[in-house]
C-alpha cells in the first residue's frame, strides 16, 4: 500500500501518478507486475486543507492469471444498511 499526505495544495491526479510510480518500482524491484487495487484520493483545497490519499496494490508474476483481470473498484462514499426487521429475519 502507498499512502501520502502531500506537502502540497496537491491534485488528485498529481497523488494517483506518484502512487502508480511508486507502486510500480516496488514490484519492478521484485521482478514482478504492478496491479492496482484500490484508491482514495482527495483534492488539496489552497490555505485549508493538503492533498491526501492512498492507494493498494499487487505485486503479481507475469504468469499470473490475477494479472489479465482488473479488480479497480470504487469504494462506496456512503453505505446504507437496512436493519428493518420483516418476519423472515427475526
Amino acid at each position: 500500500m502507498v499512502q501520502r499526505s502531500a506537502t502540497t495544495y496537491a491534485t488528485a491526479g498529481g497523488l494517483l501518478a506518484q502512487f502508480y510510480e511508486e507502486g510500480s518500482a516496488h514490484c519492478q524491484k521484485q521482478g514482478k507486475s504492478f496491479q492496482p487495487v484500490t484508491q482514495s484520493i482527495v483534492d488539496g483545497i489552497p490555505y485549508v486543507r493538503r492533498g491526501a490519499g492512498y492507494m493498494t496494490f499487487r505485486c503479481l508474476n507475469e504468469a499470473d492469471t490475477d494479472l489479465n483481470r482488473p479488480v479497480m473498484e470504487k469504494s462506496p462514499d456512503i453505505v446504507i444498511e437496512n436493519r428493518q426487521i420483516t418476519p423472515s429475519n427475526h
